[in-house]
Parts: C-alpha cells; sequence; structure tokens
C-alpha cells in the first residue's frame, strides 16, 4: 500500500500490527509518473477527515483543511515485475493518470488485469492512455457481473475465476484504516 498522508499512514500501521497482517507492506509516499514533493491536502469536518488526501491546486478551498508535504516517487522505479499476470486496482483520487504512466513498463512486461476507480472528470485522460497502449477496455461494474456484493466475495470469487494470476491492490490507505468494518475483512489479506 502506498500512503502519502502521514497520519494515515501511522494510523494503518497501527491497523497492521493490531490485526496481525503479514503480507501487507506500506510505504510513505504516494506513487506517480515523476519522482517529486508536493503539497496535499485533507478537509476536515468535526475534527475528523471528511475527504481522501489529494494534490493541492489553486483553486482548492482550504478552510477546514490540513496541507502538508510529501513525496511521490515513481512506481517502475520500485515494482519490476516481468512475464506475470498481475491484477492492479488503483484508487488515488484524480491521480490515476500519472500513477498509471509511472507503471509504464510494468504494464506492458506484464499481463495486467487493471482496476481503475476514476471520477468523471479524469475518466477521459484516463481512457485514452489505455486505449492508445493497446488496452482493451472493458468498462464494468464488476460485482454485478461476477454476481457479488462484498469485497470479500468479489476477491474469492476472482481467484476461483483466475487463479494462477497474482493480483495487487493498489490504493490509499486511508481507506484500508476502515477495513475492520468490512464483511470478512480479515480473510482479504491472509
Amino acid at each position: 500500500a502506498y500512503e502519502p498522508n502521514l497520519e494515515a499512514f501511522e494510523k494503518f500501521k497501527k491497523t497492521l500490527t493490531k490485526n496481525f497482517f503479514k503480507n501487507i507492506e506500506i510505504f510513505n509516499y504516494g506513487l506517480s509518473d515523476i519522482e517529486k514533493k508536493v503539497k496535499m491536502i485533507t478537509w476536515y469536518k468535526h475534527g475528523y477527515p471528511k475527504t481522501n488526501s489529494v494534490i493541492l491546486e489553486d483553486n482548492h478551498d482550504i478552510n477546514n483543511s490540513k496541507i502538508f508535504d510529501t513525496k511521490l516517487k515513481v512506481g517502475d522505479e520500485l515494482l519490476n515485475y516481468k512475464n506475470e499476470k498481475l491484477c492492479i486496482k488503483i484508487d488515488v483520487e484524480g491521480h490515476e493518470l500519472s500513477v498509471l504512466k509511472g507503471l509504464a513498463k510494468n504494464l506492458t512486461e506484464n499481463k495486467c488485469m487493471i482496476l481503475v476507480e476514476s471520477g468523471d472528470i479524469k475518466f477521459g485522460d484516463v481512457n485514452d492512455f489505455l486505449i492508445n497502449n493497446n488496452y482493451k477496455i472493458k468498462p464494468q461494474a464488476l460485482e454485478l457481473k461476477i454476481g457479488t456484493t462484498f469485497t470479500y466475495d468479489s476477491i474469492r470469487k476472482l481467484h476461483a475465476i483466475m487463479p494462477k494470476v497474482n493480483f495487487y491492490w493498489i490504493m490509499g490507505a486511508d481507506n484500508l484504516c476502515n477495513m475492520h468494518n468490512w464483511y470478512n475483512w480479515k480473510k482479504i489479506f491472509y
């Protein structure tokens, strides 16, 4: 897991320790296509974060927020897979295209199924990148297609359908911090 927000990173580390997760690594930086330092912002309501962190832009309302500096690193400089079957989930709050570009080598040297959670604003850019790099685009509601509702059931079903695929899940660790509320959450990573 890659989590650039130090507060969420520390919370997630505690969750991993408390629940004895041994097969999850967490890193306190984000992924991108260029290694750089950026400012990020998280908005708060009643002292609690009400959104995930995003890269600070000039048009952001900075009221009731926390701004922090963090690092972004290039995915291809950290991950070096070749001739593997990979499943990659990307949920990075508007930075999807940069993450994909930073993973370009891994994406071309492996057979990848990529699940990208992208808002409407950035969808066209992500879609164009994938099409221009010869990916078959199949937008779908995965759970509807395979007949599941919960993440645990979806993962089980995908493993049954594709037993030789290595699954990799890339998402902000702030989402993983709340996994204890998910159905069968302990079985997802064990």
